[in-house]
């Protein structure tokens, strides 16, 4: 699931909390009850505490961008299968071939690549 989506859904989830919290404070103030006096009040205290905490961390976490990395084939030692993906990594970045998504798609298309005799990892 994507950052935005992820923020939309726990942002959804709060404001049913909040809906939730609002429907039984005011049903229970129809009652002649206090909401604080419930445990499912302090429930959905602690699920809007614990959502709230969530929602902060995954805003402030920076989003990664996936790269592709591109390493000549022609050099035996490395292949798909018995390279690292930091090794590989390594490779692509002395070799100069490390692209952004947008990067790898206009090198591609412009014949910058050769998938004859490259090998490519999206990271």
């Amino acid at each position: 699931m994507n950052k935005d989506k992820l923020i939309q859904e726990l942002t959804d989830r709060l404001n049913a909390c909040h809906s939730a919290i609002d429907s039984a404070t005011e049903y229970m103030a129809d009652m002649g009850l206090n909401m604080e006096d419930s445990s499912s009040f302090e429930a959905l205290k602690d699920e809007i505490a614990a959502n709230n905490l969530l929602f902060k961390k995954i805003k402030e976490e920076p989003v990664k961008e996936l790269r592709v990395y591109v390493v000549s084939c022609l050099d035996i030692k490395y292949t798909l299968t018995n390279t690292s993906d930091n090794d590989f990594m390594d490779v692509a970045e002395a070799e100069g071939k490390v692209y952004s998504l947008a990067g790898f798609v206009e090198a591609f298309n412009k014949e910058g690549i050769n998938m004859a005799t490259e090998f490519i990892r999206i990271i």
